[in-house]
């Protein structure tokens, strides 16, 4: 869970300096735990209502892979342990891409179900985005990524 790697203080530190911005959207929003830390505005997108009940944080119901917002609209995408639970992670990337114009914070759990999936979704990410930082944690993959054009 994403919540116990954030609590690593190297992690956290590397996470909030890539966040200078209110207009933050978090997909896999979930109860919105793990992103209380962040000091800013989080928009939390979950296909789950019952999880989106309980986040503070402003909500919208949706899935990764069809993104309810416009080109270019966000500043940063948070996509925290979730990008393995898309039926299409490969499509929700091309999504994040749409529709955030500068800065990704993409974390892939290690001890996925399918490894040979997991294995994919970081070539992709390292394919698809300009990876700044990569940060191997105990139990995740994190990527602080940014458009390959910036």
């Amino acid at each position: 869970m994403l919540v116990r790697v954030l609590l690593d203080r190297a992690v956290k530190i590397n996470c909030c300096q890539f966040i200078n911005t209110t207009n933050t959207h978090k997909l896999g929003g979930g109860s919105g735990v793990s992103v209380e830390f962040f000091k800013c505005t989080i928009f939390g997108l979950d296909p789950a209502r019952e999880l989106l009940r309980r986040n503070k944080s402003n909500v919208v119901h949706g899935r990764g892979e069809s993104l309810p917002f416009r080109d270019q609209s966000v500043d940063i995408i948070l996509c925290l342990t979730a990008l393995h639970n898309f039926s299409d992670p490969f499509q929700g990337l091309e999504e994040m891409k749409r529709v955030c114009r500068d800065r990704f914070i993409i974390t892939v759990l290690k001890k996925s179900v399918n490894a040979e999936r997991t294995e994919s979704i970081c070539k992709a990410i390292k394919t698809m985005f300009k990876v700044e930082k990569e940060l191997d944690d105990l139990h995740d993959y994190i990527y602080l990524c940014r458009h390959l054009d910036k």
